[in-house]
């Protein structure tokens, strides 16, 4: 459905264990997102990175111990 929720699957490695869900939240900047979530407690785990032609990404760990990930489209509608 167009301007509806997207997603993907990753494969099944040491990174990805079978089970696991690594939630994505949108933002409009990754690095103060990064940033802010690091004076909050959180490890950074994976900096801004391109996903070429689609967006970017990066991925933190909370203090609990849970993944997140942010995201920000290339083409934001």
């Amino acid at each position: 459905e167009e301007g509806g929720i997207g997603g993907g699957f990753n494969p099944v490695d040491e990174n990805n264990p079978a089970g696991s869900v690594l939630p994505y939240v949108q933002t409009d900047d990754i690095e103060a997102s990064l940033k802010q979530a690091e004076k909050l407690g959180a490890k950074p785990l994976l900096p801004k990175t391109e996903i070429p032609g689609v967006g970017w990404f990066g991925i933190f760990m909370d203090p609990s111990g849970n993944r997140v990930g942010l995201y920000t489209s290339m083409n934001p509608r």
